[in-house]
């Protein structure tokens, strides 16, 4: 039945990203234009939402496409707590199917998507079932790979998407926090969103070694075996 229900929800999600597949031209102008994005979100009406959550789950299962101006958009459109809705809701769907992916097609799509030193990492967790811990590592900078290569592992869907729901809910919160304060802050406001991004990024990249050891110590120090094998 679970297996049934899991081919089911991939089936579906992989028919909405038809959808975004068939537009994909106008889809990659927009992701590449704040304004026009905004326009051609709003162009869809009531349906608008939709889309966003559309995009969110674009965004996730095809990683090149900048998740921050997504959640900027859904935050201008609705302001914070209606454009979180809408990215919580598209972030969500977007993790199960990654994560769905990778357990269901296996380490086909998963090499397709993540880097091996990320896919070694995550194996070091296979025995780790605490959500906390899996909160954690979902709240790393790495990326959307973290959940094809978490897709491998033994761990269960529900542990892991829990996990992600909540490892990757500050940066929602702080992609529309950014885009519902354009109207006080004007284009400023993306500069700001961006910025800080992009420096938190940078900053994983140059101590990523130690602040991966230390979510390692963590998961020990609170009794979880994580293996210890070099990347």
């Amino acid at each position: 039945m679970t297996l049934a229900r899991n081919i089911a929800l991939a089936l579906a999600a992989l028919l909405l990203l038809a959808f975004f597949v068939v537009n994909r031209e106008t889809i990659g102008l927009a992701l590449s234009d704040a304004t026009f994005l905004r326009n051609w979100v709003l162009s869809f009406g009531p349906a608008a939402p939709l889309v966003l959550i559309g995009l969110q789950i674009v965004q996730i299962v095809v990683a090149p496409i900048p998740a921050q101006a997504i959640g900027m958009v859904s935050g201008y459109l609705y302001g914070f707590w209606g454009g979180l809705g809408i990215t919580f809701v598209g972030g969500t769907l977007g993790s199960v199917t990654a994560l769905l992916l990778g357990r269901l097609i296996g380490k086909p799509i998963v090499y397709k998507f993540a880097d091996e030193r990320v896919i070694r990492w995550v194996q070091r967790f296979n025995q780790v079932r605490s959500v906390l811990i899996w909160a954690v590592i979902f709240a790393l900078p790495i990326g959307d790979p973290l959940l094809y290569a978490a897709g491998l592992t033994s761990i269960t869907l529900r542990t892991l998407i829990i996990g992600a729901a909540i490892g990757r809910f500050p940066g929602m919160m702080f992609a529309n926090y950014f885009g519902a304060e354009t109207d006080s802050l004007g284009p400023w406001a993306w500069v700001f969103g961006f910025t800080i991004g992009g420096v938190l990024l940078a900053l994983f990249s140059l101590w990523h070694r130690q602040i991966q050891a230390a979510t390692e110590s963590l998961a020990r120090r609170l009794g979880h075996d994580v293996r210890t094998e070099p990347e």
